[in-house]
């Protein structure tokens, strides 16, 4: 029988922690279209890997790195701290798309993962106290979705998010205990403003936009999906990070750029 991770998930089961199987970056999968946006990112230990490509990951104050429910995962210390990446692409999009897997303590929880400052292109986790809802910003002016309570405290979640300038908004939340996956869908809006080339992980102002639980992988694209396509991609969360296909990763450190070389991943942990 496959081992139990902290929760009880079986480590067979799509939902849990792929325990045994590498990170890895699949340029292929739908979400990976303009990933050069923003980028692919994974916990390790206290810091941040960056799968798809080379670039600077910067540390304002101190990050705790926890070994929580979900493997791996990150968080900044207090709100007087920050993690950001440099993006490989600046300039106006007609879309984006921003995912995390993570999970929710009991207090103060506004994780802000894969913001794009200064125009809030995001999806985060806006209550203090759970069961708390999600909200889906674009271009910072309010948010575009806000779903139902559906978050208890201490769950683990895969959240994804995708945004179009003309189709609108949609919003897949996965509880990674139950299985239950839930969509979201708003009409156009506002539009998506130019993106500065900076990416916040958590906390995107080092005032009040973090929490009390932990991120283990988040993203940010230019790709444009389908709600099918998301609502695929709910049910097996972790592919985009520690994928099963052939992969290139290319991991980017506080300290510096570290490449780890080519890898096959085919059959790994499957």
């Amino acid at each position: 029988m496959a081992g139990l991770n902290p929760f009880g998930l079986q480590s067979a089961n799509q939902l849990a922690y792929p325990a045994g199987r590498s990170f890895g970056f699949n340029p292929t999968h739908f979400a990976s279209q303009g990933i050069a946006l923003g980028g692919s990112y994974v916990a390790s230990g206290a810091s941040v890997l960056r799968l798809d490509a080379p670039g600077s990951i910067a540390i304002t104050g101190s990050i705790t790195g926890l070994q929580g429910p979900i493997g791996p995962t990150i968080n900044v210390a207090s709100s007087s701290n920050k993690i950001t990446s440099s993006g490989l692409l600046v300039g106006s999009s007609t879309s984006f798309t921003n995912a995390f897997i993570g999970w929710i303590g009991s207090t103060n929880n506004r994780f802000t993962p894969a913001l794009t400052p200064p125009s809030y292109q995001a999806v985060y986790i806006s209550s203090s106290t759970p069961p708390c809802p999600l909200q889906m910003y674009v271009d910072g002016a309010g948010a575009v979705i806000q779903t139902t309570s559906v978050i208890p405290a201490n769950t683990p979640v895969f959240v994804v998010g995708t945004a179009n300038n003309t189709t609108g908004y949609i919003l897949v939340v996965t509880n990674l205990l139950t299985g239950q996956i839930y969509s979201f869908t708003a009409a156009f809006a506002r539009t998506i403003s130019a993106f500065t080339g900076v990416v916040s992980l958590l906390n995107d102002n080092a005032s009040d936009y973090w929490g009390t639980g932990g991120v283990a992988c988040t993203m940010l694209s230019q790709a444009n999906p389908t709600l099918q396509q998301l609502l695929q991609w709910a049910t097996d969360p972790w592919s985009f990070w520690y994928t099963r296909s052939p992969s290139i990763a290319v991991a980017t450190q506080a300290t510096g750029v570290t490449v780890v070389p080519t890898r096959t991943l085919m059959g790994v942990g499957v």
